[in-house]
């Protein structure tokens, strides 16, 4: 076989691995250059034969590792050991995407420490460095399964600095048995900023989210069904839609996680230091008129990355709040409220809050995650969660399934692969449309009928 051919059947076999199926990670993905990504586990020496490209005869041969393979367009392979991975642990369940903003390959794995507790790890290769990787812990006993991510980005400015900073969160979703042997679905945001780990990855169990009575009386669902998971992104950069479906209720829930913008919390922090500082110079509350107005012309200076109207709404609100506790209250807690409204009226607005989309449309939790190392400068990062929509799962036929959301997460389509055929259902309301199909042929593959999915639910 020439080398061409070599590479074109390569790439076939990774599409083959990219088709998002549940219980499936993706274990290959296309750079922004048309170079191909590959992860693989296994031992070190089967990976790394001895004389092999890369071999460390330091590196048992026996280990379990992660290594990645990179082809560059029309050039040989490279094959690389992940860092971190040459220890006693066992590494399983590898999933990686190329994000092309940044132009860094994401992987996530599941790393067993001593062979027995499951942990995940998330790493990067940025420019040819490796990021230091990040460890996410969640149940020690537990299996990660199906773990996946998405990216979202945002830029912010800090006072006084004219430099652009930039925020990068991978977004993490995987699923464990709980001791129950039920299956639930975790959600874990990993925030970088200017490319450094802020310190702190808190972990959300999304059934939580899933508001609908117990399910009762009715058919049971396919356990192919119940293992299904996945995140997307969605309607903009800073939102991405995580599909999965509740044991318990036996729905199919989305939600959406918006990053709010990284400047909101540094206003709602600013305003609420300055409420504080200039309450205390005024002998709070005896000038309570000069510190609301004080405090209002604050939040309009330092809003100029918000629309000048939004800046003044706030601002007016904050002076009309301080205004309103007549003095009775303590001045931390009038500048503690004050920097809550701040961030409930953002993330309102943040979630197009002119109207919901829909009945299910809400919000269910904004989420804060503060800077936890001394190393990166302090920065309040905010992450609401909305309900999306909320509906009876849908029975299903044999097959690997898959989960498909719009961008916005009001509408789901569920598709089941079989021999010759992916047979598929769209959401109609909380109801569901009649099973249609999508024919395999020599001109529709498995690949090719996922891309059409995908593509007909972009379309809402």
């Amino acid at each position: 076989m020439t080398h061409s051919k070599r590479i074109a059947a390569l790439l076939l076999f990774a599409l083959a691995i990219v088709a998002p199926a549940a219980g499936r990670a993706q274990q290959a993905t296309l750079g922004s250059n048309g170079e191909l990504y590959i992860a693989r586990t296994g031992s070190y020496g089967s990976l790394f034969p001895k004389g092999s490209p890369g071999y460390d005869p330091s590196v048992a041969a026996d280990h379990s590792v992660l290594a990645l393979d990179v082809i560059p367009a029309g050039k040989p392979m490279q094959r690389v050991l992940v860092p971190g991975t040459a220890g006693t642990e066992v590494e399983n369940s590898p999933s990686l995407i190329f994000e092309d903003t940044s132009e860094t390959l994401f992987l996530v794995w599941e790393s067993r420490l001593n062979g027995i507790f499951p942990v995940l790890m998330l790493g990067g290769l940025d420019a040819g460095q490796w990021l230091q990787p990040v460890q996410v812990n969640g149940n020690p006993m537990s299996d990660k399964t199906s773990p996946q991510i998405a990216v979202t980005h945002d830029s912010y400015q800090v006072p006084e600095s004219q430099e652009i900073q930039q925020r990068t969160v991978i977004h993490l979703l995987w699923g464990e048995e709980n001791g129950a042997g039920a299956y639930e679905t975790f959600y874990a945001p990993v925030i970088l900023a200017n490319g450094s780990f802020i310190g702190k990855t808190p972990i959300y169990r999304l059934n939580d989210f899933d508001t609908a009575r117990v399910a009762v009386g009715l058919p049971p669902l396919d356990s192919a069904l119940l293992h299904a998971l996945r995140i997307q992104p969605g309607r903009d950069g800073q939102t991405v839609v995580a599909t999965f479906v509740s044991p318990v209720t036996r729905r199919i829930i989305t939600l959406e996680i918006d990053v709010l913008p990284a400047q909101l919390g540094m206003l709602a922090d600013d305003a609420r230091a300055h409420i504080v500082d200039i309450g205390r110079r005024l002998s709070f509350p005896a000038k309570i008129q000069q510190i609301a107005d004080g405090a209002r012309a604050h939040i309009i200076d330092i809003g100029r990355a918000f629309q000048p109207e939004i800046a003044a709404s706030l601002a007016n609100q904050v002076r009309d709040r301080i205004l309103a506790s007549g003095g009775m209250q303590n001045l931390t807690l009038v500048a503690d409220a004050a920097r809550a409204h701040i961030i409930d009226i953002g993330a309102k607005l943040s979630g197009r809050g002119l109207r919901s989309l829909n009945a299910e449309s809400t919000t269910l939790e904004t989420a804060e995650i503060a800077t936890d190392v001394s190393s990166v400068p302090a920065l309040t990062n905010l992450i609401q969660f909305r309900l999306a929509s909320n509906r009876p799962a849908p029975q299903v036929g044999q097959g690997a399934i898959s989960l498909f959301a719009s961008g916005t997460g009001e509408d789901v389509l569920v598709a089941w692969a079989q021999a010759e055929r992916v047979l598929y259902v769209t959401s109609k309301g909380n109801e569901w449309n009649a099973v249609r199909e999508i024919l395999l042929s020599d001109t529709v593959d498995l690949q090719r009928a996922y891309a059409i999915l995908a593509q007909r639910l972009s379309n809402h």
